[in-house]
């Protein structure tokens, strides 16, 4: 077989794997979270002192062959307005850590957002270096200069958060996975490093812990966390462990006509002790 034809039957699998992706996307996306949940949780009084957000970048490509390889043929991208639109400044805690997965081609964005949504950039949290799928070797991506590979999620803060702990560290190392896919890794640095209530936004399947919300994450699965009971004061979710325990009556403490349990009736008194019985004089005139 020629070069020709083997670069034409790679092309054509590549399109069927891309076109399957986005079958899939569009059908997990179908029943996915909108706006109005998180308007939801405002309206349920929810604050967060963790928010990451991993926002759909929409990649401007410079050639055909470079939007092909965009994370439009994957998954939903979009511009900056819808994501300004997400009342995540509601959502905040006063004194809240903001963690945004950000590209290099478009810092300018990244900035804008985090001052729309009133925080103020502080530092990169985390670098994750990609390794090949394989674990072995460095991924190649993309880039208009160099190609690629690591990428950022920047520290915005508003308020004073506290850190939890002086020992996260900002680099992690693990192989590429599907498109937008982070590693999960970030969640657990995260929860180390500064306090909750956390919140995701544009997850892609439910974190115990998490609050999350997406178009990946279905609608009853997000309804279902807006309905768990849940502290005013902290945003924190109520643990129920199981059924509210019995409370048993105390010793004698029955309703009125009722003897239980422990009531003095139950006691075996010697009637020479007993202080309830009339006391039976002796010959001399004296109670016994």
């Amino acid at each position: 077989m020629s070069a020709s034809r083997v670069r034409v039957s790679l092309d054509l699998v590549g399109r069927d794997k891309k076109e399957k992706a986005k079958a899939d996307h569009a059908a997990r996306v179908h029943h996915g979270c909108d706006v109005e949940d998180l308007h939801a949780l405002i309206a349920a009084g929810r604050k967060f002192k963790a928010i990451l957000i991993d926002p759909p970048w929409k990649f401007v490509a410079r050639s055909e062959k470079g939007e092909g390889r965009s994370a439009g043929e994957h998954y939903t991208t979009t511009g900056l307005d819808p994501i300004k639109a997400l009342p995540l400044a509601e959502l905040a805690d006063a004194d809240c850590a903001m963690f945004m997965w950000m590209v290099d081609w478009c810092p300018k964005w990244a900035f804008e957002l985090i001052e729309h949504w009133g925080f103020e950039h502080k530092t990169t949290a985390f670098t994750w270096a990609k390794e090949n799928e394989s674990g072995q070797g460095w991924h190649m991506g993309q880039g208009y200069w160099t190609r690629s590979n690591p990428e950022d999620c920047w520290l915005a803060t508003r308020g004073h958060p506290q850190r939890i702990h002086a020992d996260v560290r900002q680099l992690i190392v693990h192989p590429v996975m599907e498109h937008s896919r982070k590693p999960d890794e970030i969640h657990e640095r995260i929860m180390r490093l500064v306090d909750g209530p956390y919140l995701e936004i544009y997850a892609r399947r439910p974190r115990e812990g998490w609050v999350t919300w997406g178009n990946e994450i279905s609608r009853e699965q997000f309804a279902s966390i807006c309905d768990e009971s849940f502290d005013p004061e902290t945003g924190e979710i109520i643990e129920h462990d199981g059924p509210e325990p019995v409370v048993e009556p105390a010793p004698g403490a029955t309703e009125p006509g009722v003897t239980g349990a422990g009531s003095y009736d139950d006691l075996e008194i010697p009637a020479c002790l007993d202080r309830r019985r009339p006391q039976i004089a002796d010959q001399h005139g004296e109670a016994s």
